[in-house]
């Protein structure tokens, strides 16, 4: 849908004072003529105000009363059709999708349709003109509350390239004026708007656990844990009543394993015992803590974030499955930056599981698709420019043996004919961020900062997959050090996963030319789809949820737009 500025002076809409009773040929009929009326002004002025209530999707809005010839969609003659109840119903369940039904005139769309009720039960004998104004303001308020559910459905209510600079996936399409007119004609528009969500499992499980945690904040939320000092395993703490509460609500703790049996002398309610200690854990896991069961300065934190919080993070996650493509691929590799972690998925199965490192808060990792085409093993690694000279090159002035020492070899140039340089010859103290002409290059080995294997997926931000020698970072429990490429740990297992419909490679040979330290490029027979996205919040398909730390700040402009009233199309 075609952007259109919103005037700052809104329009009422102007009625006419004889009603449609019936449409004469070789003209608009009536009601027709008040949308074509109301359609024009709305697109002469910007704007379209059908008071209070602004209309959004005029320009979508427009093209679809065209295409029908101005007819009205829900209203007949004298009365609303019954598909304005069921749009109507369809409405109302937007809040399970994390959508605001405020967005789309819910409240005034009832009143309207009340109202219509309530003259027909009193036999209204109201001037024409006003019932024919409250039909046709009526059929104009669903069109665009139906345009804009729609669209929001299938790509989400806010653009995230104008929150984010680096946020690249390649959104589903939709023609919203198209869709809808097919939807009225097949007369199905349950079915025809369910067909619109994203069609991940993904997707479905985050609403079911959405709908659970909006039950537990309207019961009052989950308990309070004091604050104290650190719990450890076997201590005895008056906190723990309070723990266990706190994580039954959550469901980390089986309500079977929080009885506290008072007849029983041997059992002490104060007592930090395996149950308890079992369910920290798996608390721990689900929010990408060191699962040690020592609820410490960390986990007292996570434990102390409030549902409403949590609800919130599904929000804004809700939304970014909707930013995802209409299909990522029966096979394809999924990076999720936030939870530190790569999967290999074949037709919804994940295969394979890694632990990734991702960028620095400054230098972050973009969001986007790309199509893993090749594999090379034992690569150089060409230093980029902002590297050499703002790291490398300091170094090489305090130490004039750093480049021998690293492995690193010095060129004139990147091409073909680029000339390598001893050095010795050259005068680095003469040198400075903004004038050093020459490039680094790092000769293969166990210290490549690329490690032995590097997965080439060609994109525009230069970033890709990688091994690395630094194995021990890995054990962290956050991962951001890298400059915006993405270090896989077990490159190996990783790259005998890709190439595992190659009958030209296996596990034996790859070790083979890795152990050689001979550089070899390995095209893929299937190039494969890669998905680098940003996650903080996800169900598992054990319908457990996983949470994260929001690494980059992400969350709150897309929380902060899904609050505000939908950008005008």
């Amino acid at each position: 849908m075609r952007s259109l500025r919103t005037a700052a002076v809104s329009l009422l809409l102007a009625l006419l004072t004889v009603a449609a009773t019936s449409w004469p040929a070789g003209r608009l009929p009536e009601r027709a003529e008040e949308i074509r009326r109301a359609i024009e002004a709305g697109r002469q002025e910007g704007a379209l105000r059908l008071s209070p209530d602004l209309v959004q999707a005029v320009a979508s809005l427009a093209r679809f009363y065209e295409a029908r010839g101005f007819e009205p969609a829900w209203t007949g003659p004298d009365a609303p059709l019954p598909r304005a109840r069921t749009m109507v119903a369809i409405l109302q369940q937007a809040e399970s999708h994390g959508l605001q039904p405020s967005d789309y005139h819910l409240e005034r769309i009832e009143r309207v349709l009340e109202a219509c009720a309530a003259a027909d039960r009193a036999d209204d004998a109201s001037l024409p003109a006003e019932r024919s104004g409250r039909l046709t303001t009526l059929d104009l308020l669903l069109t665009d509350a139906a345009l804009l559910h729609a669209s929001h459905l299938a790509s989400g209510k806010t653009d995230p390239t104008s929150l984010h600079a680096q946020w690249r996936t390649d959104r589903r399409e939709l023609d919203a004026p198209a869709f809808l007119a097919r939807a009225l004609e097949a007369g199905d528009l349950r079915h025809a708007f369910a067909d619109l969500e994203p069609p991940y499992p993904g997707y479905r499980r985050m609403i079911a656990v959405l709908a659970r945690l909006r039950r537990v904040a309207a019961a009052g939320g989950w308990p309070a844990v004091p604050s104290g000092p650190a719990l450890h395993p076997g201590e005895a703490d008056e906190r723990m009543p309070a723990l266990r509460a706190r994580l039954s609500a959550s469901g980390d703790l089986d309500e079977t394993a929080n009885a506290d049996e008072p007849s029983n002398p041997l059992v002490n309610p104060l007592l930090y015992d395996p149950a308890l200690e079992a369910a920290v854990r798996a608390f721990q896991a689900r929010h990408g803590l060191g699962a040690d069961g020592m609820v410490g300065t960390r986990t007292a934190a996570a434990l102390s974030v409030p549902v409403e919080r949590r609800i919130e993070q599904l929000l804004v996650n809700l939304e970014r499955w909707r930013w995802l493509p209409a299909d990522l691929g029966e096979r394809h590799l999924r990076v999720n930056i936030a939870g530190f972690e790569l999967q290999a998925i074949d037709h919804g199965r994940v295969d394979l599981t890694l632990r990734v490192i991702v960028g620095k808060q400054f230098t972050k990792t973009p969001v986007f698709t790309g199509r893993l085409t090749y594999l090379v093993l034992n690569p150089y690694w060409w230093v980029p420019r902002s590297i050499a000279a703002g790291e490398i090159l300091p170094k090489v002035q305090t130490d004039p043996g750093y480049l021998a020492t690293g492995g690193y070899e010095v060129l004139d140039g990147t091409g073909p004919t680029a000339r390598t340089l001893d050095p010795a010859s050259i005068d680095w103290g003469a040198l400075s961020r903004e004038t050093l002409p020459y490039v680094f290059r790092q000769r293969p080995g166990a210290g490549n900062s690329l490690g032995r294997i590097k997965f080439m997926f060609p994109n525009s931000y230069n970033v890709y997959l990688h091994d690395t020698p630094e194995k021990r970072l890995f054990e962290r429990d956050v991962r951001a050090f890298s400059h915006g490429c993405i270090r896989v740990e077990r490159a190996a297992d990783l790259a005998t996963y890709l190439l595992r419909d190659d009958p030209a490679w296996d596990a034996d040979r790859l070790e083979r030319v890795i152990a050689s330290g001979a550089q070899e490029t390995v095209l893929l027979a299937r190039p494969l789809p890669v998905h680098i996205l940003y996650w903080t919040a996800w169900i598992d398909p054990s319908g457990a949820l996983e949470l994260r730390d929001d690494l980059y700040g992400r969350d709150p402009p897309v929380l902060a737009a899904l609050r505000s009233p939908p950008p005008a199309h």
